[in-house]
């Protein structure tokens, strides 16, 4: 996509970070071993904190006293409204944890899936 596509304004938070691992524009992105390594060991770890910040985007409720809420936070939903026209606004754990609940990468192509989700409940 880095190849292909055009940078829009909003992309602009993520060419620095792409190019600091060799990801850029113009060039072929071919990480040694020890690269490869390091990018699976942070791959692991954006997974773990993405799980562990799941039931963050719950609070707050999407009315106040109620028991269900909108799975994004404010920022995001904002951002997703206006094309994440906001210079100082990129939310992109936000946008992260609202990928892994609702657009994932099936394991099998082509087999049955089961669609699992939990969410937990706001006693009062």
């Amino acid at each position: 996509m880095v190849q292909s596509e055009p940078w829009l304004g909003r992309d602009k938070a993520m060419i620095d970070p792409l190019k600091s691992i060799g990801i850029a524009k113009g060039k072929v992105f071919g990480p040694d071993a020890a690269t490869t390594a390091l990018l699976e060991d942070a791959v692991a770890e954006a997974h773990a904190s993405i799980d562990a910040s799941y039931e963050t985007v719950f609070d707050p409720p999407y009315n106040a006293g109620a028991r269900w809420a909108l799975p994004a936070s404010q920022e995001l939903v904002e951002g997703l409204s206006t094309f994440f026209a906001r210079p100082d606004s990129y939310p992109l754990d936000d946008r992260a944890v609202a990928y892994s609940m609702a657009f994932f990468s099936a394991k099998h192509l082509g087999a049955g899936q089961f669609y699992l989700m939990t969410v937990r409940e706001q006693v009062q």
